[in-house]
């Protein structure tokens, strides 16, 4: 009887044994696939998205449309926004669709934002998308503001040579020539 007990007890625990692992099993080999599928996502290259030399976000690409394209097409529609002077700074819209997200100001699509974006920075995609409308409401600004009125009449006067600033010179002070006449205007300094 000893020796049927513990063939019994064999039986029962290699049987839980089994349905334990095979219960598991799947589990295991999907945790194991998307981690496989993350560091693939993590491997396949980025490229920034620029506006005036400034990097505003990553993107990455697929084989039809590699990240550099798509990120300069992304900048292409970011800089035609900057200069519509119809477009309120703020005004950026985020319309959520299944596992993507698309950017848009005044109707014009800037970028769509996926899941896969998201992964390859490393944030959910609900974190990416107020980070990335943010940072191109900023550089919206930025660019209107580096070619707004004052920016351009400081630009010319920094073009001007230093003895038009001296104060001996009344030749410039003046407004005698069109350069100096924008810098009375603007007000411009030079230091």
């Amino acid at each position: 009887m000893n020796k049927r007990r513990v063939t019994r007890r064999r039986f029962r625990a290699g049987i839980s044994g089994w349905l334990a692992v095979s219960l598991l099993a799947p589990q295991l080999c999907s945790a194991q696939t998307k981690e496989a599928a993350l560091e693939e996502l993590a491997a396949v290259p980025l490229a920034p998205v620029t506006l005036d030399g400034e990097t505003l976000f990553m993107v990455r690409g697929v084989s039809a449309f590699p990240a550099e394209k798509r990120a300069a097409a992304i900048a292409d529609r970011i800089r035609a926004t900057a200069a519509d002077p119809a477009y309120v700074t703020g005004s950026i819209k985020a319309a959520e669709g299944d596992g993507f997200t698309t950017i848009e100001a005044r109707g014009r699509m800037l970028t769509i934002l996926t899941d896969a974006d998201a992964i390859a920075e490393g944030v959910g995609r609900a974190v990416l998308v107020r980070a990335v409308t943010s940072r191109i409401d900023e550089a919206i600004a930025e660019y209107r503001q580096a070619r707004g009125r004052e920016a351009l009449v400081r630009e010319d006067c920094a073009l001007l040579p230093s003895w038009q600033y001296s104060s001996s010179s009344s030749y410039c002070s003046s407004g005698h020539t069109d350069a100096g006449k924008r810098c009375l205007r603007g007000g411009a300094k030079r230091g």
